[in-house]
């Protein structure tokens, strides 16, 4: 089947829809996903266990057990799986 004089079927790459470059980018945000349900979203669950912030007495050791480095470096790599599955799709 012939795409030609079908602007929509090709990409700006030159490429067509078929070229398979969507099983990727899915693959990608299937692990965004992942560390969204197995590291960020238990870590948000745990720190909201602790309870309303302004009646919890040592918020520096509350602060502590979530180990926000932790959180912070899932989170990048949350958003590189992001961009990365969108650049497959561009």
């Amino acid at each position: 089947m012939s795409t030609a004089g079908n602007p929509s079927a090709s990409s700006s790459l030159g490429g067509t829809a078929s070229d398979g470059c969507s099983a990727p980018a899915v693959g990608r945000y299937g692990c965004q996903a992942g560390i969204t349900l197995a590291v960020n979203v238990p870590l948000n669950d745990a720190i909201k266990a602790a309870g309303d912030p302004d009646r919890i007495g040592d918020l520096r050791s509350v602060r502590r057990r979530f180990n926000e480095a932790r959180w912070a470096g899932w989170n990048v790599v949350r958003a590189l799986a992001s961009v990365a599955a969108f650049g497959c799709l561009a």
